[in-house]
């Protein structure tokens, strides 16, 4: 029942018959309805034990006794005895006293192709035994009847009641035969492969239906490696870290076999014209997209006094999405690529021979910008699909996505596009996916059309997963309304929420708070940017409690965080840029509280004493007026003299001096007038 209608995944099998065949149909009902236990007793090889001129017959055994089971007589011996020589069951002497093992069934069937014997055989196990074990693994694999090796691995392998004193029957119940048959097998798919995408883009099409056909015999594999995760319980082991590896192995096989299918029905794009005349110009086209990105950038330090030589730093989404992948990391995993020869199935072996000479060469490569662009569509698979890992599926398929919007963008023939559609559709990416990773290529790209397509594609894209960087880069190309609209559309990074949700206690992080604020401020809105910083603070040390006791429990791994450094940092860019827009006047009228003042009166006077020609100072002193701390304020405004005058004495440019020189008199006639009022009021009070 389980192999019908399994034909039409077997096409270009050269060695499987039509599931139709009833031999066939017969021998997969037969292995489907057999006790796992005694899949393991079939795989034996038996001989004859039958005592024939005070001597064992010796030969081999093909048959069972259908009276207990066991085989234990060859075809002639049966007819000349009576009992079973292992148990003296009595053998029918009516009907059919015998049945063909299953291992001949299978020989019979054409399902096997040739019988093992020898020491040593093509599957390389010296066990006859084993390899009879595989025999019956390889064509469950092959005919879709992977649950028959889940149920020998879990009710065999996984039993601890299953033991034998036997060396032969106890090898055949370890579960290490069953991961040697998944290395074994893997290894056969690998060679497969490396053939069929040895024989160039033409010619790989018409091998389309056995590529799909080792594509359903990894899926199988990988199942079966992950049934065999259960009996280890330390993870650390030496045999579970195997495992895993095979695991990982086999995964990146699938993906990139998946994707390498999907190239050669489109033949490798080479029928499409890139909007890149040649590989050096696509990457001078990257390199130039970076420089630009740098220059754009916003100061790199959030907290601390900025100077004219702060390092600007920025990278490109696709750097950030194949720095988060791995691929500027050197994979040291030598079984996976050594082993197994998974670098059999690159185009190419260059890649694999830098991996040889030593540690550090892909993030050499990394550095260099020589990973992104790659050559060619073929070195873009490899690249994606067989170095990172497999658990990050989507971001490859998003970084592919990527590349394919780079290579067409924007080419006038729309065919590029039907196949954009075709590679999305196949490969089960969602239409909010693909938008999102063509907004990522056209915030990188630095032309102002691309800029505009992605502004208007953003309605689309925002969600409570988009980017964070996104408003980032709005912001740093003169788009700060449209980063705002992207901050109060999306949850958790823009605007905090005092809903009872569960992100409640999630916290975006500071250069995501510094974006917020940097926006706001941008757009002219200081209030908002103000209350945005206050409701972040208080989040933060609403949590923080949680944090501590956490912490003191053990359970928190990475200590609770700093408000307080938080909040200086948000405070200092907030007055920095409120003083580059002439907004301090503004500023000083919001109501902060004791901590912020400290931190906001520090960055006022370190800014009047970088320029004492600013009104920055006279600000300050008006800061404590207004709040009727007249003391304090004639107290700064003895320390601005002071800095004033040290200036005045250093300064040549006789405009400047006159412009302090203004700026102390005024400042000056504020501190004595409201010192006279002062003094005037408490001078009625005492009268009266």
């Amino acid at each position: 029942m389980a192999g019908v209608g399994l034909s039409s995944r077997l096409e270009g099998g050269d060695h499987v018959q039509s599931v139709e065949s009833e031999k066939v149909q017969g021998v997969l009902s037969r292995l489907v309805t057999l006790e796992p236990r005694d899949l393991c007793n079939e795989a034996i090889v038996e001989k004859c034990r039958a005592t024939r001129d005070l001597r064992s017959c010796g030969r081999i055994v093909e048959h069972s006794l259908n009276s207990c089971n066991h085989a234990s007589l060859c075809a002639e011996c049966v007819q000349r005895c009576d009992v079973c020589p292992i148990c003296r069951a009595p053998i029918r002497s009516f009907g059919t006293p015998v049945r063909t093992r299953l291992y001949e069934d299978c020989c019979r069937a054409g399902m096997i192709r040739s019988r093992p014997g020898g020491a040593t055989d093509a599957d390389g196990h010296p066990n006859a035994d084993v390899r009879r074990l595989w025999s019956f693994f390889d064509i469950a694999l092959e005919y879709g009847l992977v649950s028959v090796i889940h149920h020998y691995v879990s009710d065999v392998c996984m039993d601890d009641m299953a033991v034998s004193s036997n060396a032969t029957v106890s090898l055949l119940l370890d579960g290490t035969v069953v991961k040697d048959w998944c290395r074994r097998t893997l290894s056969h798919i690998i060679w497969n492969l490396h053939e069929i995408y040895g024989l160039g883009s033409a010619q790989m099409r018409y091998k389309e239906a056995q590529m799909g056909r080792f594509s359903a015999l990894l899926l199988g594999l990988s199942e079966v490696l992950e049934s065999l995760e259960g009996p280890y319980v330390n993870e650390s082991s030496a045999p579970i870290i195997e495992l895993q590896q095979l695991i990982e192995a086999t995964r990146r096989v699938s993906q990139h076999l998946d994707v390498m299918s999907w190239c050669a029905r489109h033949n490798f794009l080479e029928d499409l014209q890139s909007s890149h005349s040649s590989i050096s110009e696509w990457r001078l086209a990257v390199k130039n997209r970076k420089l630009a990105a740098t220059d754009r950038a916003w100061h790199g330090n959030i907290q601390g006094v900025r100077t004219d030589t702060d390092v600007r730093t920025s990278t490109l989404f696709i750097e950030d999405a194949m720095s988060n992948a791995g691929f500027g990391e050197d994979d040291e995993n030598a079984f996976i690529w050594e082993t197994l020869e998974l670098q059999h199935l690159r185009q190419t072996t260059t890649l694999s021979s830098w991996r040889r000479e030593g540690v550090g060469v892909m993030s050499n490569l990394h550095a260099s910008g020589m990973l992104y662009p790659p050559e060619s569509v073929r070195a873009a698979v490899d690249l994606i699909f067989l170095e990172a890992s497999s658990d990050l599926i989507l971001a490859k398929k998003a970084i592919f996505l990527y590349y394919l919007f780079d290579r067409h963008w924007p080419g006038t023939n729309n065919d590029w596009k039907s196949i954009l559609d075709d590679y999305v559709v196949t490969f089960g990416i969602s239409r909010h996916a693909m938008l999102e990773s063509f907004v990522f290529f056209l915030l990188d790209e630095a032309d102002d059309s691309a800029l505009e397509e992605a502004c208007c594609l953003l309605p689309e894209v925002v969600s409570s997963t988009i980017h964070p960087k996104v408003p980032r880069v709005l912001l740093e190309r003169k788009r700060p309304f449209a980063a705002l609209d992207v901050l109060r559309c999306s949850d958790g990074i823009g605007d905090v929420r005092f809903s009872g949700s569960a992100k409640n206690d999630e916290v975006s992080q500071l250069e995501d708070a510094v974006t917020a604020v940097r926006v706001r401020l941008e757009c002219g809105l200081l209030t908002d940017a103000y209350l945005y910083q206050r409701a972040y603070i208080s989040r933060i040390k609403s949590i923080e409690p949680k944090q501590s006791v956490l912490k003191s429990t053990g359970m928190n791994q990475h200590g609770s965080r700093d408000w307080s450094y938080e909040m200086e940092s948000l405070v200092e860019e907030i007055c920095w840029l409120c003083a580059e827009k002439c907004l301090v006047a503004q500023m000083i009228e919001l109501p902060w509280d004791k901590d912020e003042e400290r931190v906001l009166l520090n960055c006022l006077m370190n800014l009047a004493t970088k320029d004492p020609c600013s009104s920055t100072g006279s600000l300050m002193v008006m800061f404590y007026i207004m709040r009727c701390r007249n003391q304090e304020a004639y107290l700064v405004h003895k320390e601005l003299l002071a800095i004033e005058k040290t200036f005045l004495e250093q300064c040549k440019d006789m405009e400047r001096n006159e412009i302090i020189k203004n700026i102390c008199v005024q400042r000056s006639l504020l501190v004595v007038r409201e010192g006279c009022r002062v003094a005037a009021k408490d001078s009625t009070r005492r009268t009266t």
